[in-house]
């Protein structure tokens, strides 16, 4: 049987839909081909995760340069992503040109001792997309996931998973560490966040920053991922 609600409550219900819709928008519908506006550069991948406080990433490949920061902001909801192509400084130690990321760390501030933070006082981590698919899948077809890599040498690779919160902040889920070997190494993609800065060049458009992907520091990492971080040392 139909049921029946005040009409003050079904204009609320339809403010929340409009809103929850406006938030899930998909990637590739926000970044809907159109024509290049400027110089074909390459392709880029965008990467956003699918919900809030989900690792989950939905990929959109964009093969010119046709879209500007604005585009994906102006749809606010969580934040997107683009793959960055200075890799040299991915792990680069502490520097002026650090890339600040917005991490939540208010659970876990004072929570690990001063020594162990001092030993990794200049490391940096970066912000990556990484997929366990097979490699031989296009990135498209491929599933990611949002992580921080936390070591990476010929023996091991430690990945902590990652979200966004509500607030748009980063989340790094430290009892969910990732361990892979150079035989199951997964795919990895370096990111930046897209923000109003994220165009270098005249024409506007989405663009890497320069001085590498986003990395977070030693401080904003949970406890569980220093004691891994001390235990791998």
């Amino acid at each position: 049987s139909l049921r029946s609600y005040p009409l003050s409550w079904l204009g609320a219900r339809i403010t929340v839909d409009v809103f929850e819709m406006a938030r899930r928008c998909s990637l590739r519908d926000i970044l809907r081909p159109e024509e290049a506006r400027g110089q074909t550069s390459g392709t880029a991948k965008i990467f956003r995760p699918t919900t809030v406080m989900s690792s989950r990433l939905e990929i959109v490949e964009i093969h010119h340069r046709c879209h500007k920061p604005g585009d994906i902001l102006r749809h606010g909801g969580i934040p997107a992503l683009i793959d960055s192509s200075n890799l040299a400084l991915a792990f680069k130690k502490k520097d002026s040109e650090h890339v600040t990321v917005e991490v939540n760390s208010s659970h876990h501030i004072g929570k690990v001792c001063s020594s162990d933070l001092f030993k990794f006082r200049t490391k940096r981590f970066p912000v990556v997309a990484f997929s366990t698919d097979d490699k031989s899948k296009s990135d498209e077809e491929k599933s990611w996931s949002l992580g921080v890599i936390l070591a990476l040498d010929p023996d091991m690779i430690l990945i902590c998973m990652a979200s966004y919160n509500s607030s748009n902040e980063l989340l790094i889920h430290g009892e969910e560490i990732l361990k892979f070997s150079i035989e199951n190494d997964p795919s990895v993609r370096y990111l930046n966040r897209i923000n109003v800065d994220s165009c270098c060049s005249d024409d506007g458009c989405i663009q890497c920053n320069r001085f590498g992907p986003d990395r977070v520091s030693v401080e904003q990492l949970p406890p569980a991922a220093v004691s891994i971080l001390l235990e791998v040392r």
